[in-house]
């Protein structure tokens, strides 16, 4: 049976508590940034999609500490690889463009017609 990375932070982080909690999630930030920052348009998109995920977790959902740190990792992802090219990125990952701001969408769009 598949288990999600949701599934998987939530249960594994029930049975952590101090250093060992903060390792784990300083683990996972870490790993996210690497995909968001991969020169590899696959792995960025990936990493959005942990990030966006993450942020349903209890441990990232209910703190607004870390809550607030995977979004400043999703915007490292467009300033990393420009909006333009990140954003035509996830539109052609099958991201729906309505679920971008209207900066990405048309930077989307723009990028789409250059291709």
């Amino acid at each position: 049976e598949d288990t999600t990375l949701k599934e998987f932070v939530d249960s594994t982080s029930r049975g952590y508590k101090g250093e060992r909690l903060k390792r784990f999630i300083e683990d996972i930030f870490e790993r996210v940034r690497d995909l968001i920052q991969s020169p590899d348009g696959n792995r960025r998109i990936a990493g959005i999609l942990a990030a966006d995920e993450l942020g349903e977790t209890r441990v990232f959902g209910d703190s607004m500490n870390r809550l607030s740190d995977l979004i400043r990792i999703l915007m490292e992802a467009f300033v990393f690889a420009g909006v333009d090219q990140t954003s035509a990125m996830a539109v052609r990952q099958g991201i729906p463009a309505d679920s971008l701001s209207s900066k990405g969408q048309h930077a989307a769009t723009l990028a789409d017609m250059k291709t």
